[in-house]
This record gives structure tokens, C-alpha cells and sequence, in this order.
């Protein structure tokens, strides 16, 4: 089934950095965002991440546990380690590759940039529009570039003399389809991700009859929190 998320602040990714030309956010995607004003967005996840950076058997060798009596108990902190770390940067972050649907009302103005949400970005499936009278049609891919960093969220611009389409009037004037994740395989995942994982893992693990899962103390909050920042996404924007 597929997952929505909608982000309610009528705002769209700009990846400008510090040009002091757009609205300075605080939104959906934490802190520090620079966007640019008058888009609405949402996203719709349809396919979901059905590998995980870490494996039951993994953390077994991480934790020395014997046995497979607590492998379901194992996989469910996992999950949430998991879930937590994606979301340790603002706006979420992409583990293995996953297919995300980016939806707005509008394309952004002229030739302005356009950031793609759940780093890092792979590729660009599709980009679909309703033009002026209406008509569904799909952007070629010779009419924009796409710009994929080894640090930071990947975006979007027209190409070389060329400008964003016009759009009929509606929520869903534009869907932008594309791939974001670290590749197809757990051990894409980078190392320190991974250990994170496991860190955490193990924290809910041990803890599970004193703590809720999802909380953790600030001495691995902060290991967590170095780990995860070694991967140099930080804010978007």
C-alpha cells in the first residue's frame, strides 16, 4: 500500500544554501530550510524499503545471543532504529532504495532549482504534468538536469535555455517520480548507518523493560547523532 506524507507549510525545497533570497523555514523538515514560497507538496512513498540495513542474525553477533527464541523481539527494535535513524535528519533520509512520488501544484518559477526530499537521490523516474487544457504529459528528460551530490539532497533544474512548463490549475499539477536511497542492498547502506543501527538495536534490547521503545539516553544520543552526521546530509537547504 502506498504511504503519504504531506507537508502543510504551502513551501517547496530550495537547495540555494545562504543566497538570503528565499523564506527562511521552520517546518516539516526541521530546522534551517530555505524554500521557496507559494508551492504546495506532499509526498507519496510506493515502494517502501522492505530490506533493512541490518539483519536479525546481525544483530545476534553484535548483542552474543545464542539462540533464535527472541529473533520477532530482535527484528522489532531493529525496526525502530531503524525508523529512528532515518529520521535523525530533518525531513528523513533514504536507507535502501525506495520509489517516491514528490506531487506539487506547481512547478517552481522559471528556472528556479527543485530539491528532492529523502536523500540520497539516485535518479529520476518520470516527471508528469496536466498542461494548460488539462492533458497529462511527461517531461523529456532532455528538458531538465538532474544534480545528485555526494552530500546533500539531490534536485532538479531545466536545461540549458529551457524553463519550467506552465501547469493547469490543481493540487496535483506535477509529479515528479524518482528513486532516493544508498543502493539495493543492505551493504550500501554506509557503515557507520549501519552501526548506528545496531547501537540503537542493542539500547532497546537491553532496555526494553525500563525504557519505551524509540527513547534513548543522551550519552548514546550523542553517539548516535555523530554517527549519523558522519553521513553529511545535516538540514536541507
Amino acid at each position: 500500500m502506498n504511504s503519504s506524507t504531506l507537508f502543510t507549510k504551502s513551501k517547496v525545497f530550495c537547495p540555494c544554501g545562504l543566497c538570503g533570497e528565499h523564506t527562511h523555514n521552520i517546518g516539516p523538515l526541521g530546522k534551517g530550510e530555505r524554500v521557496l514560497e507559494g508551492v504546495n507538496w506532499y509526498t507519496v512513498e510506493q515502494t517502501t524499503e522492505v530490506l533493512q540495513p541490518v539483519a536479525v542474525d546481525d544483530l545476534r553477533r553484535h548483542l552474543r545471543i545464542d539462540g533464535h527464541s527472541d529473533d520477532a523481539e530482535l527484528q522489532q527494535m531493529i525496526n525502530a532504529a531503524t525508523q529512528y535513524c532515518k529520521s535523525g535528519v530533518p525531513g528523513g533520509l533514504s536507507l535502501i532504495n525506495r520509489t517516491v512520488d514528490l506531487v506539487l501544484d506547481v512547478f517552481p518559477s522559471s528556472s528556479d532549482r527543485l530539491e528532492l526530499p529523502f536523500p540520497p537521490f539516485q535518479s529520476v523516474t518520470s516527471i508528469t504534468y496536466f498542461d494548460g487544457s488539462n492533458s497529462s504529459t511527461t517531461l523529456s528528460s532532455s528538458d531538465y538536469q538532474t544534480f545528485a551530490p555526494t552530500e546533500g539532497p539531490g534536485w532538479l533544474k531545466p536545461a540549458i535555455d529551457k524553463t519550467w512548463p506552465s501547469t493547469k490549475l490543481r493540487d496535483d499539477a506535477v509529479t515528479v517520480k524518482y528513486v532516493c536511497g544508498y543502493g539495493s542492498t543492505p551493504a550500501s547502506v554506509p557503515p557507520s548507518m549501519r552501526h548506528a543501527i545496531r547501537l540503537l538495536s542493542g539500547h532497546f534490547y537491553e532496555n526494553r523493560e525500563a525504557f519505551v521503545i524509540g527513547t534513548i539516553s543522551k550519552e548514546l544520543e550523542f553517539s548516535v547523532s555523530a554517527l549519523l552526521g558522519s553521513n553529511g546530509y545535516g538540514y536541507y537547504g
